[in-house]
Protein backbone atom coordinates (compact mmCIF):
# COMPACT_ATOMS: atom_id res chain seq x y z
CA UNK A 1 0.00 0.00 0.00
CA UNK A 2 1.03 3.39 -1.11
CA UNK A 3 0.32 6.52 0.81
CA UNK A 4 1.66 9.90 0.10
CA UNK A 5 2.86 12.88 2.46
CA UNK A 6 3.85 16.29 2.14
CA UNK A 7 5.27 16.26 5.57
CA UNK A 8 9.21 16.71 5.28
CA UNK A 9 9.74 15.47 9.20
CA UNK A 10 7.74 12.40 8.67
CA UNK A 11 9.88 9.86 10.57
CA UNK A 12 10.91 6.46 9.41
CA UNK A 13 14.34 4.47 9.83
CA UNK A 14 15.19 4.95 6.28
CA UNK A 15 14.98 8.17 3.93
CA UNK A 16 15.30 6.90 0.35
CA UNK A 17 16.21 10.20 -2.13
CA UNK A 18 15.08 9.72 -5.76
CA UNK A 19 17.04 12.55 -7.90
CA UNK A 20 18.50 13.44 -10.93
CA UNK A 21 21.47 14.60 -12.43
CA UNK A 22 20.12 18.18 -12.54
CA UNK A 23 19.22 18.53 -8.96
CA UNK A 24 21.30 20.13 -5.78
CA UNK A 25 21.39 17.25 -3.93
CA UNK A 26 23.12 19.24 -1.14
CA UNK A 27 19.86 21.29 -0.65
CA UNK A 28 17.82 18.74 -1.59
CA UNK A 29 18.97 16.75 1.88
CA UNK A 30 18.85 20.16 3.87
CA UNK A 31 15.40 20.50 3.37
CA UNK A 32 14.79 17.14 4.99
CA UNK A 33 16.93 18.08 8.04
CA UNK A 34 19.60 15.78 6.82
CA UNK A 35 23.23 16.02 7.21
CA UNK A 36 25.61 15.22 4.45
CA UNK A 37 29.46 16.35 4.43
CA UNK A 38 31.16 16.97 1.60
CA UNK A 39 33.71 13.92 1.72
CA UNK A 40 30.32 11.82 1.75
CA UNK A 41 28.61 13.31 -1.47
CA UNK A 42 32.02 13.70 -3.46
CA UNK A 43 31.60 10.47 -5.44
CA UNK A 44 27.82 10.72 -5.73
CA UNK A 45 26.47 12.03 -9.52
CA UNK A 46 23.34 10.78 -9.25
CA UNK A 47 23.88 9.17 -12.62
CA UNK A 48 21.38 6.05 -13.64
CA UNK A 49 21.24 3.30 -11.04
CA UNK A 50 23.87 4.49 -8.65
CA UNK A 51 23.12 3.84 -4.93
CA UNK A 52 24.84 5.77 -2.17
CA UNK A 53 24.43 4.81 1.74
CA UNK A 54 24.89 6.94 4.57
CA UNK A 55 23.85 7.50 8.00
CA UNK A 56 22.50 10.65 9.46
CA UNK A 57 22.63 9.85 13.29
CA UNK A 58 20.83 6.74 13.76
CA UNK A 59 18.90 7.28 9.86
CA UNK A 60 19.94 5.49 7.37
CA UNK A 61 20.09 7.58 4.00
CA UNK A 62 20.31 5.68 0.88
CA UNK A 63 20.44 8.31 -2.03
CA UNK A 64 19.56 6.70 -5.30
CA UNK A 65 20.67 8.29 -9.19
CA UNK A 66 18.27 8.56 -12.09
CA UNK A 67 20.80 10.38 -14.57
CA UNK A 68 19.42 13.25 -16.83
CA UNK A 69 15.70 13.72 -15.86
CA UNK A 70 15.44 15.09 -19.84
CA UNK A 71 16.80 11.37 -20.94
CA UNK A 72 15.04 9.24 -18.17
CA UNK A 73 13.32 5.90 -20.34
CA UNK A 74 11.04 3.59 -18.38
CA UNK A 75 14.00 0.85 -18.56
CA UNK A 76 16.12 3.09 -16.65
CA UNK A 77 12.88 3.58 -13.83
CA UNK A 78 12.89 -0.26 -13.77
CA UNK A 79 16.54 -0.97 -13.71
CA UNK A 80 16.96 1.47 -10.83
CA UNK A 81 14.12 0.60 -8.90
CA UNK A 82 14.77 -3.19 -9.11
CA UNK A 83 18.96 -2.67 -7.73
CA UNK A 84 17.58 -0.20 -4.83
CA UNK A 85 14.22 -2.91 -3.87
CA UNK A 86 17.52 -5.54 -3.61
CA UNK A 87 19.27 -3.55 -1.28
CA UNK A 88 16.04 -2.40 0.93
CA UNK A 89 14.52 -5.94 0.86
CA UNK A 90 17.69 -6.56 2.91
CA UNK A 91 16.68 -4.79 5.63
CA UNK A 92 14.30 -5.07 8.36
CA UNK A 93 12.98 -1.66 7.52
CA UNK A 94 8.90 -1.87 7.32
CA UNK A 95 8.19 1.74 5.95
CA UNK A 96 10.97 3.26 4.05
CA UNK A 97 10.40 6.22 3.56
CA UNK A 98 11.17 7.27 -0.56
CA UNK A 99 11.47 10.63 -1.04
CA UNK A 100 10.33 12.06 -5.07
CA UNK A 101 10.16 14.69 -7.55
CA UNK A 102 9.63 15.01 -11.36
CA UNK A 103 7.26 12.59 -12.98
CA UNK A 104 5.82 11.33 -9.76
CA UNK A 105 3.01 8.95 -11.41
CA UNK A 106 5.56 7.15 -13.36
CA UNK A 107 7.81 6.68 -10.10
CA UNK A 108 5.52 5.42 -7.82
CA UNK A 109 3.87 2.91 -10.38
CA UNK A 110 8.00 1.60 -10.65
CA UNK A 111 7.71 1.69 -6.81
CA UNK A 112 4.85 0.03 -6.34
CA UNK A 113 6.19 -2.67 -8.93
CA UNK A 114 9.82 -3.06 -7.31
CA UNK A 115 8.24 -3.59 -4.18
CA UNK A 116 5.51 -6.45 -5.87
CA UNK A 117 6.07 -10.12 -4.54
CA UNK A 118 4.01 -12.95 -5.11
CA UNK A 119 4.68 -15.14 -2.23
CA UNK A 120 1.17 -16.49 -1.37
CA UNK A 121 2.33 -20.00 -1.47
CA UNK A 122 5.36 -19.83 0.66
CA UNK A 123 4.57 -21.24 4.10
CA UNK A 124 5.57 -18.60 5.51
CA UNK A 125 6.39 -15.42 3.21
CA UNK A 126 9.37 -13.04 3.51
CA UNK A 127 7.78 -10.10 4.84
CA UNK A 128 6.02 -11.86 7.69
CA UNK A 129 9.50 -13.30 8.55
CA UNK A 130 10.94 -9.92 8.37
CA UNK A 131 8.43 -8.75 10.75
CA UNK A 132 9.58 -10.90 12.85
CA UNK A 133 12.82 -9.76 13.23
CA UNK A 134 13.86 -7.02 15.66
CA UNK A 135 14.74 -3.81 14.15
CA UNK A 136 18.63 -2.24 14.79
CA UNK A 137 19.15 1.09 13.97
CA UNK A 138 15.59 2.79 15.16
CA UNK A 139 16.19 7.06 15.34
CA UNK A 140 15.22 8.62 18.71
CA UNK A 141 11.92 10.06 17.29
CA UNK A 142 10.22 6.80 16.20
CA UNK A 143 9.52 5.28 19.22
CA UNK A 144 8.01 2.34 19.41
CA UNK A 145 5.05 3.45 20.94
CA UNK A 146 4.59 5.35 17.38
CA UNK A 147 5.09 1.47 15.99
CA UNK A 148 3.31 -0.53 18.73
CA UNK A 149 0.93 -3.05 17.19
CA UNK A 150 0.78 -0.79 14.09
CA UNK A 151 -0.02 -4.06 11.68
CA UNK A 152 -1.17 -1.95 8.88
CA UNK A 153 2.31 0.40 8.83
CA UNK A 154 4.43 -2.66 8.60
CA UNK A 155 3.29 -2.98 4.85
CA UNK A 156 2.89 0.85 3.59
CA UNK A 157 5.28 1.99 1.67
CA UNK A 158 5.19 5.66 2.12
CA UNK A 159 6.39 8.47 -0.25
CA UNK A 160 7.18 12.11 0.20
CA UNK A 161 6.41 14.89 -2.28
CA UNK A 162 6.02 18.54 -2.44
CA UNK A 163 2.45 18.42 -3.84
CA UNK A 164 0.26 15.41 -3.93
CA UNK A 165 -1.13 15.05 -7.42
CA UNK A 166 -5.04 15.31 -8.18
CA UNK A 167 -5.23 12.45 -9.59
CA UNK A 168 -3.26 10.14 -6.97
CA UNK A 169 -6.86 8.29 -6.18
CA UNK A 170 -7.33 7.31 -9.78
CA UNK A 171 -3.24 6.02 -9.51
CA UNK A 172 -4.12 4.18 -6.16
CA UNK A 173 -7.10 2.17 -8.29
CA UNK A 174 -4.87 1.72 -10.79
CA UNK A 175 -1.82 0.37 -9.05
CA UNK A 176 -4.45 -2.07 -7.72
CA UNK A 177 -6.08 -3.07 -10.84
CA UNK A 178 -2.21 -4.33 -12.21
CA UNK A 179 -1.95 -5.64 -9.06
CA UNK A 180 -4.81 -8.15 -9.81
CA UNK A 181 -3.43 -8.79 -13.51
CA UNK A 182 0.14 -9.41 -11.91
CA UNK A 183 -1.69 -11.54 -9.07
CA UNK A 184 -4.15 -13.81 -11.86
CA UNK A 185 -0.57 -14.08 -14.33
CA UNK A 186 1.75 -15.75 -11.65
CA UNK A 187 -1.47 -18.43 -10.34
CA UNK A 188 -0.09 -22.31 -11.23
CA UNK A 189 -2.53 -24.09 -13.17
CA UNK A 190 -3.89 -26.09 -10.82
CA UNK A 191 -4.99 -23.32 -8.91
CA UNK A 192 -6.42 -21.48 -11.22
CA UNK A 193 -8.66 -23.50 -13.95
CA UNK A 194 -11.00 -22.17 -16.51
CA UNK A 195 -13.80 -22.85 -13.90
CA UNK A 196 -11.98 -21.47 -10.81
CA UNK A 197 -10.72 -18.82 -12.84
CA UNK A 198 -14.71 -17.90 -14.07
CA UNK A 199 -15.81 -18.19 -10.06
CA UNK A 200 -12.43 -15.72 -9.36
CA UNK A 201 -13.99 -13.15 -12.34
CA UNK A 202 -17.32 -13.03 -10.86
CA UNK A 203 -16.42 -12.23 -7.12
CA UNK A 204 -13.98 -9.07 -8.32
CA UNK A 205 -16.84 -8.33 -10.98
CA UNK A 206 -19.14 -8.19 -7.69
CA UNK A 207 -16.69 -5.82 -5.65
CA UNK A 208 -16.66 -3.45 -8.59
CA UNK A 209 -20.33 -3.64 -9.82
CA UNK A 210 -19.48 -5.01 -13.43
CA UNK A 211 -21.87 -7.11 -14.96
CA UNK A 212 -20.76 -10.56 -16.27
CA UNK A 213 -22.46 -12.83 -18.63
CA UNK A 214 -20.78 -16.43 -18.67
CA UNK A 215 -21.51 -18.36 -21.72
CA UNK A 216 -20.44 -22.24 -20.35
CA UNK A 217 -19.25 -25.46 -22.49
CA UNK A 218 -22.98 -26.21 -22.75
CA UNK A 219 -23.52 -22.50 -24.47
CA UNK A 220 -20.74 -22.25 -26.34
CA UNK A 221 -21.51 -25.74 -28.04
CA UNK A 222 -25.08 -24.97 -28.95
CA UNK A 223 -23.85 -21.47 -29.93
CA UNK A 224 -21.24 -22.89 -32.41
CA UNK A 225 -18.21 -20.87 -30.34
CA UNK A 226 -16.36 -24.41 -31.80
CA UNK A 227 -13.24 -22.96 -32.59
CA UNK A 228 -13.00 -22.00 -28.95
CA UNK A 229 -14.01 -25.84 -27.79
CA UNK A 230 -11.46 -27.46 -29.91
CA UNK A 231 -8.93 -25.93 -27.59
CA UNK A 232 -10.69 -26.97 -24.38
CA UNK A 233 -11.77 -30.83 -25.61
CA UNK A 234 -8.26 -32.32 -23.91
CA UNK A 235 -9.06 -30.79 -21.07
CA UNK A 236 -11.23 -32.23 -18.10
CA UNK A 237 -12.38 -28.39 -17.43
CA UNK A 238 -14.83 -26.69 -20.22
CA UNK A 239 -14.83 -23.75 -22.31
CA UNK A 240 -15.66 -20.08 -21.48
CA UNK A 241 -16.66 -16.88 -22.91
CA UNK A 242 -17.77 -14.54 -20.25
CA UNK A 243 -18.58 -10.86 -21.42
CA UNK A 244 -17.88 -7.88 -18.67
CA UNK A 245 -19.35 -4.63 -19.03
CA UNK A 246 -19.50 -1.36 -16.67
CA UNK A 247 -22.90 -0.83 -14.66
CA UNK A 248 -24.52 1.51 -16.47
CA UNK A 249 -25.02 2.18 -20.77
CA UNK A 250 -22.71 4.91 -21.51
CA UNK A 251 -22.93 7.19 -24.98
CA UNK A 252 -19.40 7.38 -27.02
CA UNK A 253 -17.42 5.11 -29.09
CA UNK A 254 -18.36 1.37 -28.60
CA UNK A 255 -15.10 -0.43 -27.70
CA UNK A 256 -14.63 -3.67 -27.28
CA UNK A 257 -11.39 -5.51 -25.31
CA UNK A 258 -10.98 -8.95 -26.01
CA UNK A 259 -8.72 -11.04 -24.16
CA UNK A 260 -6.77 -14.47 -24.88
CA UNK A 261 -7.61 -16.58 -21.63
CA UNK A 262 -5.42 -19.82 -21.40
CA UNK A 263 -5.10 -20.96 -18.03
CA UNK A 264 -2.19 -23.35 -18.71
CA UNK A 265 -1.06 -23.98 -22.23
CA UNK A 266 0.97 -27.47 -22.91
CA UNK A 267 0.51 -27.24 -26.47
CA UNK A 268 -2.21 -29.94 -27.17
CA UNK A 269 -0.96 -32.85 -29.07
CA UNK A 270 1.65 -30.70 -30.62
CA UNK A 271 3.30 -31.04 -27.11
CA UNK A 272 5.72 -27.82 -26.19
CA UNK A 273 8.82 -28.44 -24.69
CA UNK A 274 9.36 -29.27 -21.12
CA UNK A 275 11.72 -26.44 -20.63
CA UNK A 276 10.31 -22.88 -19.11
CA UNK A 277 6.41 -24.90 -20.11
CA UNK A 278 6.27 -23.90 -16.14
CA UNK A 279 5.75 -20.21 -17.32
CA UNK A 280 2.70 -20.96 -19.45
CA UNK A 281 0.40 -20.92 -16.65
CA UNK A 282 0.86 -16.82 -17.85
CA UNK A 283 -0.97 -17.66 -21.17
CA UNK A 284 -4.15 -16.55 -19.79
CA UNK A 285 -2.70 -12.29 -19.08
CA UNK A 286 -4.62 -10.94 -22.25
CA UNK A 287 -7.99 -11.91 -20.40
CA UNK A 288 -6.49 -10.82 -17.42
CA UNK A 289 -5.35 -7.47 -18.70
CA UNK A 290 -8.98 -6.79 -19.92
CA UNK A 291 -10.43 -7.66 -16.34
CA UNK A 292 -7.88 -5.65 -14.89
CA UNK A 293 -8.85 -2.92 -17.42
CA UNK A 294 -12.72 -3.32 -16.42
CA UNK A 295 -11.97 -3.21 -12.72
CA UNK A 296 -9.86 0.91 -13.51
CA UNK A 297 -12.99 1.73 -15.60
CA UNK A 298 -15.88 0.76 -13.25
CA UNK A 299 -13.94 1.64 -9.57
CA UNK A 300 -13.14 5.12 -11.45
CA UNK A 301 -16.51 5.44 -12.23
CA UNK A 302 -15.71 6.04 -15.86
CA UNK A 303 -18.34 6.96 -18.50
CA UNK A 304 -16.70 4.96 -21.56
CA UNK A 305 -18.56 2.48 -23.68
CA UNK A 306 -16.62 -0.47 -23.06
CA UNK A 307 -17.45 -4.69 -22.90
CA UNK A 308 -14.70 -6.78 -22.21
CA UNK A 309 -14.86 -10.73 -23.63
CA UNK A 310 -12.40 -13.23 -22.02
CA UNK A 311 -11.42 -16.26 -23.93
CA UNK A 312 -11.07 -19.25 -21.40
CA UNK A 313 -10.01 -22.68 -21.85
CA UNK A 314 -6.81 -24.92 -20.82
CA UNK A 315 -4.94 -26.91 -23.53
CA UNK A 316 -4.22 -30.30 -22.23
CA UNK A 317 -2.68 -33.16 -24.22
CA UNK A 318 -5.97 -35.28 -23.38
CA UNK A 319 -8.17 -38.46 -25.18
CA UNK A 320 -10.81 -35.94 -26.68
CA UNK A 321 -7.62 -33.25 -27.87
CA UNK A 322 -7.98 -31.88 -31.10
CA UNK A 323 -5.29 -33.30 -33.31
CA UNK A 324 -2.93 -32.09 -35.92
CA UNK A 325 -5.12 -32.20 -39.40
CA UNK A 326 -8.57 -31.70 -37.68
CA UNK A 327 -10.69 -29.33 -39.90
CA UNK A 328 -13.30 -27.25 -37.65
CA UNK A 329 -15.78 -24.84 -37.43
CA UNK A 330 -16.17 -21.75 -36.30
CA UNK A 331 -18.74 -19.22 -35.10
CA UNK A 332 -18.30 -16.94 -37.62
CA UNK A 333 -19.08 -20.01 -40.50
CA UNK A 334 -15.26 -20.31 -41.75
CA UNK A 335 -13.73 -23.62 -41.58
CA UNK A 336 -10.29 -23.98 -39.86
CA UNK A 337 -7.71 -26.38 -40.65
CA UNK A 338 -5.60 -27.73 -37.70
CA UNK A 339 -1.99 -28.05 -38.30
CA UNK A 340 -0.73 -27.13 -34.92
CA UNK A 341 -2.35 -27.11 -31.71
CA UNK A 342 0.23 -25.27 -29.91
CA UNK A 343 -1.20 -22.11 -32.26
CA UNK A 344 -4.60 -22.25 -30.06
CA UNK A 345 -4.86 -19.10 -28.71
CA UNK A 346 -5.90 -17.45 -31.88
CA UNK A 347 -8.72 -20.23 -31.95
CA UNK A 348 -10.21 -19.12 -29.17
CA UNK A 349 -9.46 -15.25 -30.23
CA UNK A 350 -11.32 -15.68 -33.20
CA UNK A 351 -14.63 -16.72 -31.77
CA UNK A 352 -14.48 -14.65 -29.11
CA UNK A 353 -13.88 -11.63 -32.30
CA UNK A 354 -16.67 -13.00 -34.50
CA UNK A 355 -18.90 -13.05 -31.38
CA UNK A 356 -18.62 -9.66 -29.88
CA UNK A 357 -19.19 -8.43 -33.54
CA UNK A 358 -22.42 -10.21 -33.66
CA UNK A 359 -23.58 -9.40 -30.54
CA UNK A 360 -22.37 -6.19 -29.91
CA UNK A 361 -21.58 -3.95 -33.08
CA UNK A 362 -18.22 -1.82 -31.70
CA UNK A 363 -16.71 0.89 -33.01
CA UNK A 364 -13.39 -0.65 -32.19
CA UNK A 365 -11.83 -3.20 -31.13
CA UNK A 366 -8.94 -4.84 -29.41
CA UNK A 367 -7.51 -7.83 -28.75
CA UNK A 368 -5.01 -8.70 -26.11
CA UNK A 369 -2.72 -12.10 -25.89
CA UNK A 370 0.02 -13.55 -24.98
CA UNK A 371 0.16 -14.90 -28.52
CA UNK A 372 3.76 -15.91 -30.04
CA UNK A 373 6.83 -17.16 -28.74
CA UNK A 374 8.35 -14.93 -31.64
CA UNK A 375 6.93 -12.09 -30.03
CA UNK A 376 9.18 -12.20 -27.20
CA UNK A 377 12.29 -13.23 -29.24
CA UNK A 378 11.61 -9.93 -31.67
CA UNK A 379 11.28 -7.71 -28.74
CA UNK A 380 13.40 -9.14 -26.07
CA UNK A 381 10.78 -8.05 -23.98
CA UNK A 382 10.87 -4.28 -24.74
CA UNK A 383 7.78 -3.92 -26.19
CA UNK A 384 4.42 -4.96 -27.43
CA UNK A 385 3.43 -5.68 -30.84
CA UNK A 386 0.86 -3.95 -32.71
CA UNK A 387 -0.84 -4.57 -35.78
CA UNK A 388 -4.70 -3.72 -37.40
CA UNK A 389 -6.47 -2.35 -40.12
CA UNK A 390 -6.96 0.76 -38.71
CA UNK A 391 -3.90 3.11 -39.27
CA UNK A 392 -5.07 6.16 -37.30
CA UNK A 393 -5.93 3.59 -34.37
CA UNK A 394 -2.43 1.89 -34.39
CA UNK A 395 -1.12 5.55 -33.82
CA UNK A 396 -3.20 6.55 -30.88
CA UNK A 397 -2.07 3.10 -29.36
CA UNK A 398 1.49 4.11 -29.86
CA UNK A 399 1.01 7.34 -28.59
CA UNK A 400 -1.20 6.36 -25.25
CA UNK A 401 1.79 3.51 -24.79
CA UNK A 402 4.70 6.38 -25.12
CA UNK A 403 2.82 8.81 -22.42
CA UNK A 404 2.83 5.89 -19.81
CA UNK A 405 6.34 4.57 -21.11
CA UNK A 406 4.73 1.22 -22.71
CA UNK A 407 6.51 0.46 -26.14
CA UNK A 408 4.39 -0.73 -28.70
CA UNK A 409 6.12 -1.35 -32.51
CA UNK A 410 4.00 -1.79 -35.31
CA UNK A 411 4.13 -4.47 -37.51
CA UNK A 412 2.59 -5.12 -41.16
CA UNK A 413 -0.27 -7.04 -42.11
CA UNK A 414 0.61 -7.40 -46.09
CA UNK A 415 -2.16 -8.92 -48.12
CA UNK A 416 0.44 -11.93 -48.69
CA UNK A 417 0.55 -12.81 -44.90
CA UNK A 418 -3.16 -12.73 -44.70
CA UNK A 419 -2.87 -14.97 -48.34
CA UNK A 420 -0.78 -17.46 -46.59
CA UNK A 421 -3.27 -18.20 -43.73
CA UNK A 422 -5.45 -20.08 -46.61
CA UNK A 423 -6.10 -23.21 -46.55
CA UNK A 424 -6.21 -26.24 -49.51
CA UNK A 425 -8.97 -28.00 -47.68
CA UNK A 426 -10.62 -25.38 -45.60
CA UNK A 427 -11.30 -21.80 -45.26
CA UNK A 428 -8.19 -20.81 -43.37
CA UNK A 429 -5.19 -22.58 -41.66
CA UNK A 430 -4.62 -21.40 -37.98
CA UNK A 431 -0.01 -22.20 -38.98
CA UNK A 432 2.01 -21.79 -41.69
CA UNK A 433 5.43 -23.74 -41.51
CA UNK A 434 6.59 -22.41 -44.62
CA UNK A 435 6.66 -18.62 -42.85
CA UNK A 436 9.00 -17.83 -40.51
CA UNK A 437 7.19 -14.31 -39.46
CA UNK A 438 5.22 -16.30 -37.36
CA UNK A 439 3.98 -13.51 -34.87
CA UNK A 440 2.64 -11.57 -38.11
CA UNK A 441 1.11 -14.71 -39.44
CA UNK A 442 -0.94 -15.20 -35.80
CA UNK A 443 -2.10 -11.77 -36.48
CA UNK A 444 -2.97 -12.42 -40.25
CA UNK A 445 -5.02 -15.58 -39.04
CA UNK A 446 -7.13 -13.18 -36.92
CA UNK A 447 -7.65 -10.51 -39.25
CA UNK A 448 -10.37 -13.18 -41.42
CA UNK A 449 -12.10 -12.71 -38.57
CA UNK A 450 -12.58 -8.93 -38.67
CA UNK A 451 -16.00 -9.25 -40.72
CA UNK A 452 -16.92 -6.05 -41.52
CA UNK A 453 -15.63 -6.16 -45.34
CA UNK A 454 -16.14 -2.37 -45.21
CA UNK A 455 -13.48 -1.84 -42.59
CA UNK A 456 -16.39 0.38 -40.51
CA UNK A 457 -14.86 -1.37 -37.30
CA UNK A 458 -11.49 -0.48 -36.44
CA UNK A 459 -9.62 -3.19 -34.90
CA UNK A 460 -6.39 -3.48 -33.68
CA UNK A 461 -4.22 -6.74 -32.26
CA UNK A 462 -1.70 -6.56 -29.09
CA UNK A 463 0.84 -9.61 -28.94
CA UNK A 464 2.14 -9.10 -25.61
CA UNK A 465 4.31 -12.01 -24.81
CA UNK A 466 7.20 -10.78 -23.89
CA UNK A 467 6.69 -7.47 -21.94
CA UNK A 468 3.53 -9.02 -20.03
CA UNK A 469 5.31 -11.83 -18.41
CA UNK A 470 9.33 -11.54 -17.03
CA UNK A 471 9.61 -14.44 -15.19
CA UNK A 472 6.89 -13.11 -13.31
CA UNK A 473 3.71 -11.35 -14.15
CA UNK A 474 3.83 -7.56 -14.95
CA UNK A 475 0.82 -5.83 -14.98
CA UNK A 476 1.74 -4.32 -18.80
CA UNK A 477 -1.46 -3.28 -21.28
CA UNK A 478 -3.55 -1.93 -18.01
CA UNK A 479 -2.45 1.87 -17.96
CA UNK A 480 -2.07 1.91 -21.94
CA UNK A 481 -5.04 0.55 -22.78
CA UNK A 482 -6.91 2.53 -20.39
CA UNK A 483 -4.98 5.98 -21.11
CA UNK A 484 -6.30 5.68 -24.52
CA UNK A 485 -9.79 4.60 -23.42
CA UNK A 486 -10.28 7.75 -21.66
CA UNK A 487 -8.99 9.58 -24.60
CA UNK A 488 -11.32 8.70 -26.97
CA UNK A 489 -14.92 8.49 -24.73
CA UNK A 490 -16.64 11.43 -26.11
Amino acid sequence: MIELTTNRKFQSRLKIFIVYEEIDIKKKLTNYNVKANKSILQDFNATSEQILTFYDNTDLIMLVGLGSEKKLTSDTLTKTFGKLHSQVSKLDIDSPYYIIEGDIEEQIVHIANSNYKFDKYQSESKSEKRSKKKVRGVSKNNSSKNNKNNKNNKKKIIVGVIKKPKNFKNLSIMLESMKLVKDLGNEPGNELNPDSYVQFIKKRASLSNLKVKVLDNAKLKKLGLLSLLSVSNGSKWGGYLVEISLPQKNKGKNICLVGKGITFDSGGISLKPGKNMGEMKSDMLGSATVLGIMDYLANTKSKCNVTGYLAIAENMPGSEATRPGDIIKSYSGKTIEILNTDAEGRLVLADALSYCQKHNKPDIIIDMATLTGQQEAVSCSLFTSIMGNDIELTKKLIESGNQVNERLVEFPLYPEYIEQTKSDIADVKNAEFDCKAGMIQAGAFLSNFIEDEDNKVSWAHLDIAGPAYRKESTGIGVRMISNFIESVKN
